[in-house]
C-alpha cells in the first residue's frame, strides 16, 4: 500500500516514458478521461466507501441491536415506550444462536470487503495522480478543460499519437505502430470477448428447472445479473491471461474451467444468505423515498445487463456507447407507449381505478373534517391511514392497465402498425440490433416480448438481480460448465497474436479478410428465433455450416462491420487496413448508384409535374375562350391557380404570388358547363375556389427550376405546391433513403445513426440480390 501513496511522476529520460505495462497505463489515462479529473473520482469513491459502510453499520444494528419483539407490542401510549433507545438490546451476541452467527459472518464479510474496497480505492487514487500529471505535463490539459467536455477522447489520443511520433513521450510498443485503435484495443482487451461471446451465443446463462417450470430442463430466457458478470469475469477473463498477455494454454483445458464454474458456484451458494440480506436493505435504502414521492413503484425503465452487451460493439469505449444509447431510452418508451392492454385488462383497470379513487376521495373527505379519523378509526385490524396507503398502490396498478390518452385518443382510428415499425427502427438506429425477425413485424406480441425481455423496469431487474443471487450457483455448476468446451475451442479460434501486443479478440481487428460475417451479406441464411441472444449447440459450433467458416467464427448481424463505422465515426483520423477500406469503397459505389436512381426518379416526377402545370395551363386558355363567348364576368367562377408561393421575387409577380396549384397544380371551373373541360384533365383531388387571381404561365418554370434544386433532398415538398398525391408518391420513392453523408475515402465519418441505416440497407440489398441469384 505503500507505494501507492508515492506520486510516481511521468517524466522521461530521452523521450522515453516509464511504462512498465501499456494495458494499465492506457487504462488508467482512459479513467481519468471518462470521469472527468481526479476529483470526481475521489469523491466517487468516498461516496461508495460511505453508503457500504453505513448499510454494514445500519444493517447490523437492525438485525443485532433493535428489540422488535418490544416494538411489535407497541399500539398505543400505553403500550409504547417513552424513548427510541428502549428498544435497543445492549449486549445482543451476550447469548449464543444461529442468527447471531448468521449476523456475525455477515459483519466479518462485508468488513473484510470494505477493507479491500478502500485498498482498490487508495490504488485507483494512485493511478490518478499519475494520469493527472501526465494530462498536465506531457498532454497539456488541465483538469478543467476536461470536466467541462472541451476536449474528446479522440484529441487526447492524437495528442498521444503525436508525442510518440515526436519523440517528445515515446512509450515502449515493439513492431507495431501506435494508433487509436491499438489503444481500444489494449484499453478494451478483455471486453470484447465478453461482447464476442454475447454475439456468437456462446454462454449457456439459462436456469435449469425441472418441467413444468422450464423447457427442456431449462428456463425459456437468459439472465445475467452483476455478482453473475463478476463470476464469468473471476472464472473465464480474470485467469485468460498471462503477464504476457498471451491466453494461458492451462485456460484452453476446459476440465479446469469447469472446475472454476463449479468452485465460483459452492462460493455463491456458500454467501447467498449474506448476499440477499445485503443487497435487499441496500436497494430499499437508496430507493423507499423515490416510491414514496413520485408514486412510480415500478421505477424507470431500462436496458437489462444482457441487452447492453448485445448492443455494445467491439473497441466501443463506454463513454461511446453510452453516448449512443442514450437517445434509446426515450425511442423505447415510445415504442411501448403504442401498445395497449386487450379489452378485458383495460375494463379491469378502469373499474380498479374508479372503486378505489371513489374510497379514497372518501377517506380524504374524512381527513379534511379531522386528521385523527384517519389514525384511530379502524377497518379490522388496520386503521384508516393504512388503507389509504393500499388504495393508492390499488389506483397506481389500475392507472397502468390504461392506455395512455395522449397516444390512443378515442376520438379517431390510426395506422398503430405502421407507427410501430417506424417507433422500432428508430430505437434500432440507437442500439444498432435488429433482429430479421422483427422486421416489419413491431406489431406483433412476439417482437412485443422479446423487446420488453431486454428493457425492464427497475423493480424488474431488481428482482432479477435477487432471484440471479439465488440461481447463480445452479447456472454456474449446471449450465455453465456445458459451455465450457465451447468457450475453449471459441477462443482458441478467435484470439490473434499482434506483434509487441499480445494476443486480443479477432473481431476487434477489424480484419474483414479473415472475420467478415457472410452470411449478413446473404451468401449464407442463419435465422434465429430468438434473436441474438439464443446460445449455440456443440454441434453447430463444431459443424462448420453457416457458423463456421475456413475454422473461424464469424460475428453475427453484422456486428463487425456496425463496429467499424462506429470507431471511424468515432475516431475521423484512424487510418483502417485494407479490407476495412474495400468496405468502404464497397458502400460508397453502393450510395452513388442509388442517388444516381433516386434522381433519375426525381426527375420523372419533376418531367410529369411540368406536363401537369402544361395541361393547366391549356384548361386555362379554354376557360378563358369559353368566358369571352358568353360574356361571364363572375368572378367567384375564375379558374383556381397556383395557391403556394415558390419564392422567386425576380419572376413573379405579387398577384403571381398568391396563385398556385391547390392539391395538384391547378383548379376547375365550377359550372356544370365545363365538366367536360375539368374531366379531359383527369386531375383528382382538384377543389374550386373563388375570388383567386387568375394561373400565370410564369410560375412554371420556377416551380420545376424550384424541383430540380430540392431533387436531392427526400421528404421536403411541403413547399413546393404539388398534389398531395405527387408529394406521397416523392416522399415515399422505391430509391428514398434517408439523406447520408458522402462516405469516401478520406470522408469523416460523422453521423454513426445514419451510418448504420445506410450500412443496413446496403446489406439488406445485398442479401435480396443474393437470394435472387440463387434461385
Amino acid at each position: 500500500l505503500l507505494k501507492n501513496f508515492r506520486r510516481r511522476s511521468p517524466s522521461s529520460r530521452e523521450g522515453w516514458g516509464y511504462v512498465s505495462n501499456l494495458d494499465l497505463f492506457f487504462t488508467s489515462i482512459y479513467n481519468f478521461y471518462y470521469h472527468r479529473g481526479i476529483l470526481p473520482i475521489i469523491c466517487n469513491g468516498i461516496v461508495e466507501l460511505v453508503s457500504l459502510f453505513f448499510t454494514l453499520w445500519l444493517s447490523v444494528l437492525l438485525f443485532a441491536y433493535v428489540d422488535w419483539s418490544a416494538l411489535t407490542t407497541c399500539r398505543d401510549e400505553d403500550t409504547c415506550r417513552a424513548y427510541l433507545g428502549d428498544y435497543f438490546i445492549e449486549h445482543p451476541f451476550a447469548k449464543s444462536s444461529a442468527w447471531n452467527f448468521i449476523v456475525r459472518v455477515y459483519f466479518i464479510l462485508f468488513f473484510g470487503y470494505g477493507c479491500l474496497s478502500i485498498a482498490s480505492f487508495v490504488t485507483t487514487v494512485g493511478d490518478a495522480l499519475e494520469a493527472k500529471d501526465f494530462y498536465e505535463n506531457e498532454l497539456g490539459i488541465s483538469s478543467r478543460r476536461l470536466g467541462g467536455g472541451a476536449v474528446e477522447w479522440d484529441d487526447i489520443v492524437c495528442k498521444i499519437i503525436k508525442l510518440q511520433e515526436s519523440g517528445e513521450y515515446r512509450v515502449a510498443i515493439h513492431g507495431q505502430d501506435l494508433n487509436a485503435l491499438v489503444v481500444a484495443q489494449r484499453v478494451l482487451r478483455k471486453e470484447n470477448f465478453i461482447i464476442a461471446f454475447f454475439n456468437c451465443g456462446i454462454l449457456d446463462l439459462r436456469i435449469p428447472l425441472p418441467w413444468p417450470f422450464g423447457v427442456n430442463g431449462h428456463s425459456k430466457g437468459q439472465y445475467l445479473s452483476t455478482n453473475l458478470e463478476w463470476s464469468l469475469h473471476l472464472c473465464v477473463l480474470s485467469y485468460m491471461f498471462n503477464h504476457k498477455y498471451q491466453v494461458r494454454p492451462s485456460f484452453l483445458d476446459e476440465s479446469s474451467l469447469k472446475r472454476r464454474f463449479i468452485f465460483c458456484g459452492i462460493a455463491q451458494a456458500v454467501f447467498m444468505p449474506f448476499l440477499l440480506l445485503f443487497m435487499i436493505l441496500h436497494f430499499l435504502l437508496l430507493n423507499i423515498y423515490d416510491w414514496r414521492s413520485t408514486k412510480d413503484y415500478m421505477g424507470p425503465r431500462q436496458w437489462s445487463q444482457i441487452a447492453r452487451w448485445t448492443f455494445r460493439e467491439f473497441n466501443e469505449l463506454p463513454h461511446t456507447f453510452e453516448r449512443r444509447l442514450a437517445p434509446s431510452y426515450e425511442a423505447a418508451d415510445s415504442y411501448l407507449s403504442l401498445f395497449t392492454q386487450n379489452s378485458i385488462i383495460t375494463s379491469i383497470g378502469r373499474v380498479i381505478v374508479y372503486i378505489s379513487g371513489s374510497l379514497l376521495a372518501s377517506l380524504f373527505l374524512l381527513a379534511a373534517i379531522d386528521d385523527s379519523i384517519l389514525l384511530h378509526v379502524k377497518v379490522g385490524k388496520w386503521n384508516l391511514l393504512w388503507y389509504v396507503g393500499m388504495l393508492g398502490i390499488a389506483f397506481s396498478v389500475g392507472k397502468s392497465l390504461l392506455p395512455n390518452a395522449e397516444i390512443h385518443k378515442p376520438q379517431f382510428h390510426k395506422n398503430y402498425f405502421a407507427d410501430m415499425n417506424s417507433a422500432l427502427h428508430r430505437v434500432a438506429s440507437h442500439t444498432h440490433h435488429f433482429p430479421d425477425t422483427w422486421k416489419n413485424r413491431a406489431w406483433k406480441r412476439q417482437t412485443h416480448q422479446e423487446f420488453t425481455s431486454m428493457f425492464l423496469y427497475k423493480s424488474q431487474l431488481f428482482i432479477i438481480e435477487v432471484l440471479s443471487v439465488i440461481f447463480a450457483p445452479l447456472v454456474l455448476c449446471v449450465s455453465l460448465p456445458k459451455s465450457a468446451s465451447r468457450i475453449c475451442s471459441f477462443v482458441r479460434q478467435i484470439k490473434i497474436d499482434q506483434p509487441g501486443m499480445g494476443e486480443i479478440c479477432g473481431y476487434s481487428t477489424f480484419d474483414f479478410d479473415m472475420f467478415t460475417d457472410e452470411n449478413w451479406e446473404g451468401k449464407g441464411e442463419l435465422k434465429s428465433s430468438n434473436g441474438d441472444n439464443d446460445f449455440r449447440s456443440s454441434e453447430s459450433i463444431h459443424s462448420g455450416i453457416s457458423f463456421f467458416h475456413n475454422s473461424r467464427p464469424k460475428a453475427r448481424q453484422g456486428k463487425m462491420e456496425k463496429s467499424f463505422f462506429g470507431f471511424k465515426a468515432a475516431h475521423p483520423t484512424w487510418r483502417c487496413s485494407s479490407s476495412g477500406q474495400t468496405l468502404v469503397d464497397r458502400l460508397e459505389v453502393y450510395h452513388r448508384e442509388q442517388k444516381a436512381a433516386l434522381a433519375k426518379e426525381r426527375q420523372h416526377h419533376i418531367e410529369a409535374a411540368a406536363k401537369q402545370l402544361e395541361m393547366l395551363l391549356l384548361i386555362e386558355k379554354q376557360h378563358r375562350g369559353v368566358n369571352e363567348l358568353n360574356g361571364d364576368k363572375d368572378n367567384d367562377n375564375h379558374f383556381v391557380g397556383i395557391e403556394k408561393e415558390v419564392g422567386h421575387d425576380d419572376v413573379c409577380t405579387n398577384d403571381e404570388r398568391d396563385s398556385g396549384a391547390d392539391s395538384g397544380g391547378g383548379g376547375v371551373h365550377t359550372a356544370k358547363k365545363y365538366d367536360d373541360v375539368r374531366q379531359h384533365a383527369r386531375f383528382q383531388g382538384l377543389v374550386a375556389r373563388h375570388n383567386q387571381p387568375e394561373f400565370s404561365p410564369l410560375m412554371t418554370l420556377p416551380l420545376i427550376q424550384t424541383l430540380s434544386r430540392s431533387s436531392h433532398r427526400v421528404g421536403d415538398l411541403s413547399n413546393q405546391g404539388l398534389s398531395t398525391e405527387l408529394q406521397r408518391i416523392l416522399s415515399h420513392s422505391s430509391f428514398d433513403m434517408p439523406s447520408m453523408f458522402n462516405v469516401s475515402a478520406d470522408s469523416v465519418l460523422c453521423d454513426t445513426e445514419m451510418m448504420y441505416s445506410r450500412l443496413d440497407q446496403y446489406h439488406a440489398a445485398e442479401q435480396e440480390h443474393c437470394l435472387g441469384g440463387e434461385e
